[in-house]
């Protein structure tokens, strides 16, 4: 039998551990990029002060230093001060070592003076090379034993910063290299990561106790159900097994199945509408993401200065709304499947109707570049039906349709009514269309045609089967006829006892709508 408690507990680890990861991973992420950034623009301000106060003092020394023997630059009166300066300009930051390279990419000075000379800063050709290029380059490091002046100091994060000092003709005269000390923020960040992941895992843990709580309930009724069941059919085989001998028991056995059978039933109804109820909980805090989200973007209460959360902002709304238009569906599905969505029946227009709904999703249609017409009668259609769902039915097949149509394709809908007053809607599209076998598929529940080009596209497969309920609701048939690549037709008939105006209304009886029978929704 499966184990619900075992399932769930395993399933609930392995989402604390990915939510954990991925939300450290991301934060760490950003606030690495952060460092970085403020590094190089305060690396960037003490650059510019040394070009403006110190550069122009000894440009000239710089320019002879290519061919210099190593002894003379490193003793030399210009070298000692050009130390001087730069321990005044960076006294009191966090700057541990400073490098100064000529445009031919000699180091011609270093804060650690047997460093001088050389060709490159020990490894660093990647951000000398784009400095050299007139780039200003940053990266985080992290050295275990890391040589200062002063002396080595252990397991050091820093910020190295290659960054151009530019002459007046926007030529490279020279490259300024820092490396400043972050330590004492990264291990900042390694304690706000500790109390997140304490955090994470103390709030996951209150919401597990309390979900464990209702699964072991859950899981001990299905146990008891399955033991009950188990126990009825080898009653119901001890009881076939002596039917030629006991009548009276086989009569028994038959009542204790149709018993089992309302119980079935009772159990499909409840839980679909246990769903229909999840999805009005689930409604609330979407809304009120989707509002938080439009809020923020909005910059009511202040602007956002960094343009990355403007992005991700945008694209929670865009998936709280996507999501929003799931859970809907998910609801008007799970009430028809509980037989609670009846009819709000009134007679209308049909042509209007159809020209709002096209309003809706032309946007879309022009974006898919797919052209969208319509043919409708020249005198008014009216219908008796329930305003809501003949537009969802609509709304449905014609996003689909642009949705599996390619650009340049077409889509149109077409609206007629017979000689016997049978009312048909049509929507018919030169998309990639779909085998006749996999009709089936589509009407059903989250079906998806599982062809290559029919899974580039997104959707839950509910929209075609939420068309065809409603349009059993109003006791209209919905035929499809496609092929692969050769586009989709489907057409809606309402049938006569639906046509307005009626001329004899006392002799057709008005439509009854149409209660779907209650089935388990999975």
């Amino acid at each position: 039998m499966f184990n619900l408690l075992r399932y769930f507990s395993l399933t609930s680890a392995i989402v604390v551990v990915i939510a954990t990861v991925s939300v450290i991973t991301v934060y760490r992420y950003l606030a690495v990029d952060d460092i970085i950034e403020t590094a190089e623009f305060e690396n960037e301000g003490l650059t510019q002060s040394f070009a403006d106060q110190i550069w122009p003092a000894f440009s000239p020394y710089f320019r002879n230093v290519d061919g210099a023997e190593l002894e003379a630059l490193r003793t030399g009166v210009e070298t000692a001060a050009l130390q001087l300066a730069l321990e005044t300009l960076t006294q009191g930051l966090p700057v541990l070592k400073v490098r100064i390279y000529t445009a031919s990419g000699q180091l011609a000075f270093s804060s650690r003076i047997e460093e001088i000379g050389a060709r490159d800063s020990g490894g660093a050709d990647t951000g000398l090379t784009d400095a050299l290029e007139g780039r200003t380059s940053s990266a985080l490091l992290r050295r275990t034993n890391y040589v200062m002046p002063s002396g080595v100091a252990q397991d050091r994060h820093l910020v190295e910063t290659f960054l151009p000092i530019i002459g007046p003709n926007s030529d490279v005269q020279g490259i300024f290299e820092l490396h400043t000390d972050v330590t004492d923020l990264m291990v900042r960040i390694g304690e706000t990561i500790s109390g997140m992941v304490l955090a994470i895992l103390l709030a996951f843990a209150a919401l597990y106790g309390a979900l464990f709580l209702i699964v072991r309930r859950a899981d001990g009724i299905l146990k008891d159900q399955y033991q009950g069941l188990v126990d009825s059919q080898q009653k119901i085989q001890a009881r076939n097994e002596g039917l030629q001998r006991e009548i009276t028991e086989r009569i028994r056995a038959e009542k204790a199945l149709i018993s089992a059978s309302e119980a079935a039933d009772a159990a499909n109804r409840a839980k679909s509408e246990f769903l229909a109820n999840m999805s009005h909980e689930l409604r609330t805090p979407l809304n009120a993401i989707i509002g938080f989200s439009d809020t923020m973007l909005q910059e009511i209460f202040g602007p956002i200065r960094n343009g990355k959360y403007v992005d991700y902002i945008r694209d929670i709304g865009s998936a709280g709304r996507h999501l929003l238009a799931i859970i809907n569906d998910i609801l008007d599905l799970s009430k028809v499947e509980a037989g609670e969505n009846k009819l709000e029946e009134s007679e209308f227009e049909i042509g209007e109707n159809i020209r709002s709904c096209l309003a809706l999703v032309r946007g879309w249609a022009e974006k898919g570049q797919v052209e969208l017409t319509a043919e409708l009668p020249q005198e008014p259609v009216s219908l008796y039906a329930d305003g809501r769902k003949f537009r969802q039915i609509l709304l449905n097949l014609v996003s689909n349709a642009i949705k599996f149509t390619p650009k340049g394709g077409m889509v149109a809908v077409k609206v007629w009514r017979d000689e016997s007053r049978a009312t048909y809607i049509q929507v018919r599209d030169n998309g990639i269309g779909m085998a006749a076998a996999d009709i089936p598929k589509a009407l059903a529940i989250f079906g998806q045609v599982d062809s290559g080009l029919a899974r580039q596209f997104e959707g839950t497969g509910l929209g075609l089967p939420l068309a065809k309920r409603f349009a059993d609701l109003h006791g209209a048939t919905l035929d499809i006829e496609s092929a692969l690549g050769a586009g989709t037709t489907i057409t809606v008939r309402f049938g006569p006892n639906r046509a307005r105006p009626i001329e004899d209304a006392a002799a057709q009886e008005a439509p009854k709508p149409v209660r779907a029978k209650p089935r388990l929704v999975s």
